[in-house]
């Protein structure tokens, strides 16, 4: 479908993983790729591919003109349990700083329900997230540049205005 609508034959794909994957899961994905007829050039994590989605490596660009390194937050409701991700760009190179997921909270448990469409954490739940993320990585809560969201809005409206009040700034657009 895809080949269709570039009129392009597509051999090369950057696959995004979740951070949580082991070494045997991302082989295991190189190779369904593979089977697939596609090469894998890069295997990323959901939050490093929402950040290069954002273009934020080219923000990198111009921090690297001042000697800067940026820090982002990314929340991602995931597939079954929502996680907070900080990472850094610093000329170019994304890094992964730390990531935090509400282990006690499952998608399944709440099937069919209004609540699945929403980011359903309790706003209270999200800032303890998000507290426990700037104390692991050592971050101070004014060294975050941005907010990242990486989901459809509706899935994550009420997370948004938690973390833009939380962080004085606003979020930027789902991609």
């Amino acid at each position: 479908m895809t080949e269709e609508y570039l009129n392009s034959t597509i051999s090369h794909a950057v696959i995004p993983v979740p951070c949580s994957f082991a070494e045997k899961q991302i082989q295991a994905t190189k190779d369904a790729a593979c089977r697939g007829g596609l090469e894998a050039l890069y295997m990323r994590s959901n939050p490093i591919s929402v950040s290069i989605a954002h273009h934020l490596d080219l923000e990198s660009y111009f921090r690297r003109l001042r000697n800067d390194q940026g820090i982002y937050i990314v929340y991602d409701t995931g597939d079954k349990e929502p996680e907070l991700t900080l990472v850094s760009i610093d000329r170019g190179v994304f890094d992964v700083i730390g990531t935090v997921r509400d282990k006690g909270f499952r998608r399944n448990d709440f099937k069919m329900s209004r609540m699945e469409q929403q980011s359903i954490l309790a706003p209270s739940r999200i800032i303890e997230l998000v507290e426990e993320l700037l104390s692991e990585s050592k971050v101070e809560l004014n060294g975050i540049d941005d907010i990242v969201l990486s989901e459809d809005p509706s899935r994550t409206t009420e997370a948004q205005g938690v973390l833009e009040s939380y962080f004085g700034k606003l979020a930027l657009a789902p991609i």
